[in-house]
């Protein structure tokens, strides 16, 4: 596995350093842009990545504004004092433009998690020029929820001031009985039945931390925006929705239908979905990681 690193221009200037993997293979099958998800870091995904590389598979991933395991504590969770819903999403759409023409394969591909998965939905309105993409534990929200959502953000935010880390939004937003369903030894077990992983989760001071109210407003509008504009994406553009059944982001699997049914009622043609049964939040580290992995490597290359 080769790596190397390459600054490239993101939005308003803004240089994203930008990790790429390569695979050893003689042959690149296809090339693969992953986005991670909110308070977490590129690093996460390096166990996914030497498997794709395995597989014969580029990867390519770096971290969000406010994002890292080197940003200091006091800009984490933060992406802009304003805009900072479209300024992430054209840093994701200059991070895929770059994949597209830099990729030694004949294919490119766009991996997101989470948040990633929102920030993807809105790139492939913009951008849709790749062949596959996979959508990985995410979410529908109502209407309601989203326009309600940015209104509250954005009073803390107008109050309090745009970094004000704000632990009321954080419980308003996971602090509810549907993520601690399943929390019985620590507020983080909702992500994945791995112990192991939740607890290096919690220990990693890079993930996990209460984020700005700024942030709290930019991601309630990059969740809306994901939502409203779905027809401007490509309809023939192949999309694997996945999510675990006991995930609370997707509201255990109903959400994630929901998303489904709207891209087929949209006319949609290479829509597919799957729940994993008994599978939290992150399937890329859930107990059966490994034969979720050969799943989107198998997707991704056939």
């Amino acid at each position: 596995m080769g790596q190397r690193t390459v600054m490239i221009d993101g939005a308003e200037g803004y240089k994203i350093k930008l990790h790429v993997y390569e695979t050893d293979e003689e042959k690149v099958l296809t090339s693969v842009l992953l986005l991670h998800g909110m308070a977490e870091h590129y690093g996460r995904y390096l166990s996914f990545i030497r498997a794709l590389n395995k597989a014969g598979i580029d990867a390519y991933i770096y971290d969000h504004r406010g994002h890292g395991e080197k940003l200091p504590q006091e800009d984490l969770g933060f992406f802009a004092k304003k805009n900072g819903d479209k300024l992430v999403i054209e840093d994701a759409v200059a991070a895929m433009k770059y994949v597209c023409e830099k990729k030694r394969s004949e294919t490119c591909a766009l991996f997101g998690h989470s948040m990633g998965s929102l920030i993807g939905r809105n790139l492939i309105q913009k951008f849709d020029k790749m062949d596959k993409v996979i959508l990985c534990g995410t979410a529908y929200q109502s209407d309601s929820m989203c326009k309600s959502g940015m209104a509250v953000a954005g009073i803390v935010s107008f109050f309090c001031g745009p970094k004000h880390k704000s632990p009321f939004l954080n419980k308003l937003m996971f602090g509810n009985k549907v993520y601690l369903r399943d929390c019985k030894r620590t507020p983080s077990d909702w992500l994945t039945k791995d112990e192991k992983i939740v607890d290096a989760y919690i220990k990693d001071p890079a993930c996990g931390f209460i984020c700005t109210s700024s942030f709290y407003h930019d991601l309630v509008s990059i969740t809306g925006n994901a939502k409203w504009g779905m027809e401007n994406t490509r309809h023939d553009l192949p999309i694997f929705i996945a999510s675990g059944e006991d995930d609370p982001v997707g509201d255990f699997g109903k959400g994630v239908k929901e998303l489904y049914d709207r891209y087929i009622e949209l006319g949609f043609t290479a829509v597919t979905m799957k729940l994993y049964p008994g599978d939290r939040h992150e399937l890329l580290n859930e107990l059966d990681r490994k034969e979720i992995y050969k799943e989107f490597i198998d997707y991704l290359i056939n």
